[in-house]
């Protein structure tokens, strides 16, 4: 608006943008219904008016139901920018939720478990695409060999855990032998490992959404010869939950 208009012209104008859609649209509506009868009352004049008065007031007519439009429009595409910043804004938070601090995460609270520096742990969440249980923390590195870490529900002390829904600890030669069904790739590659447990981990529903299982290559009885480290596992489950529910996408 020019800064050389009237300024009941500019006062109109910041009148009209403070409105909601509705209000523009039902403005535009009446003035173009108006319209029918200023072009009886013009006639009913006669000749007290001019000519350049009756299209003045023609000209002001659709000026005020082209600027409700107008201004109808920047409000809507104005709307649809801060939707898609917005919009934006979430999909980034979600992407650093699920590529960066997701793992973070992991390692801060598996590095800090209470348990002896001895365990290893793994993350799994169930895949229904492949009907498998997926390690996702942490990362499979080694190019030497595909990863062996996938269990199918109940196979292994991870898949038994997650499809009986309770708490399995194995030690010994169980841990790497056919007792569980493993497959022979897995076999050789726990074999390095004396004492293995495996904790469901719950979110919402009843049935489990993955496990944390926890390995070691020696058993120093934190595990097998009481309850203190079972007991820091469960709680060690319930706070995977808590995450698994802050980021959803990662229990898919």
């Amino acid at each position: 608006m020019s800064d050389e208009a009237p300024q009941w012209w500019r006062g109109l104008w910041r009148f009209g943008m403070r409105q909601n859609p509705v209000v523009k649209a039902l403005t535009a509506g009446t003035v173009l219904l108006g319209l029918p009868t200023i072009f009886q009352l013009i006639p009913e004049l006669g000749d007290r008016l001019l000519l350049g008065v009756r299209i003045a007031l023609l000209v002001f007519w659709f000026a005020v139901a082209a600027l409700s439009i107008v201004a109808t429009s920047r409000r809507e595409r104005a709307l649809d920018r801060t939707i898609d910043h917005v919009t934006g804004e979430r999909d980034a938070q979600r992407l650093y939720a699920e590529r960066i601090a997701f793992p973070e995460i992991l390692a801060g609270l598996l590095g800090h478990s209470g348990l002896p520096a001895i365990y290893e742990f793994t993350v799994y969440v169930f895949d229904e695409e492949k009907e498998q249980l997926r390690p996702v923390w942490p990362s499979w590195d080694r190019r030497d060999m595909d990863d062996p870490r996938w269990f199918a529900p109940g196979c292994g002390a991870t898949g038994t855990a997650w499809s009986g829904d309770k708490t399995i600890t194995v030690n010994g030669t169980e841990v790497a032998n056919d007792a569980y069904d493993l497959r022979p790739e897995q076999c050789q590659y726990f074999k390095q490992f004396q004492v293995v447990c495996a904790v469901p981990i719950h979110v919402d529903g009843a049935r489990p959404v993955g496990v944390l299982t926890a390995l070691a290559r020696q058993d120093d009885g934190t595990i097998t010869a009481g309850k203190t480290g079972i007991s820091r596992l469960l709680v060690l489950a319930d706070v995977l939950g808590v995450v698994f529910r802050a980021v959803p996408d990662k229990v898919k």
